[in-house]
């Protein structure tokens, strides 16, 4: 059945999101697991759609990047 098409659609803006916060800060992949406490493969998984992204790493994403939750 999978999930719903809106969460997927949620999912997949966050990982773009994130990808753009991540090149105009000049960070690497592996700096960005290193801040949010996870390993780089778990996060290129997340980034790429093969795993999914919690309140927590919206959190913690908020923080680092210095932009709101809804951002």
């Amino acid at each position: 059945m999978g999930e719903p098409k809106e969460l997927g659609n949620l999912q997949n803006s966050l990982s773009v999101r994130v990808n753009h916060l991540r090149f105009i800060n000049g960070m690497t992949q592996k700096e960005l697991a290193l801040r949010l406490g996870m390993g780089g493969s778990t996060l290129g998984h997340k980034i790429n759609g093969l795993g999914k992204w919690g309140l927590e790493d919206a959190i913690a994403l908020s923080s680092i990047f210095d932009v709101s939750i809804d951002y």
